[in-house]
């Protein structure tokens, strides 16, 4: 059986890739955020911090309602801010250390551990 964490992080890559087929184009997976940090004139990563920001108020105004969602499952959620975290740490890296070299998303993916 695969340790919590382990399943969190599997969980966090599947939301990513089905998402990201919804949001953005294949050419470029963070268009999305790149079009709103245009618009916001503001770094690509912080478009990231600002969709984690809005997550953590909803959960704020569920918990003082003391309210069921309707929509979206608290879990949801909790995933949605865990991937969020992700990619702005991620738009991050590749914002302030563009050369660094990274292996491919294939190869950690394919990890068994992952």
């Amino acid at each position: 059986m695969r340790k919590p964490f382990d399943r969190a992080i599997r969980l966090i890559v599947d939301t990513h890739a089905a998402k990201g087929h919804d949001y953005s184009f294949e050419h470029d997976e963070w268009s999305n955020f790149r079009d709103t940090a245009v618009f916001a004139d503001r770094p690509i990563y912080e478009e990231a911090i600002g969709e984690i920001l809005k997550k953590v108020a909803r959960l704020k105004a569920l918990k003082a309602r003391g309210k069921e969602p309707k929509n979206e499952s608290v879990e949801d959620t909790y995933r949605d801010i865990m991937v969020y975290g992700v990619l702005a740490y991620a738009m991050y890296i590749d914002v302030t250390h563009p050369k660094v070299h990274r292996p491919p998303l294939s190869d950690v993916i394919g990890h068994p551990d992952v």
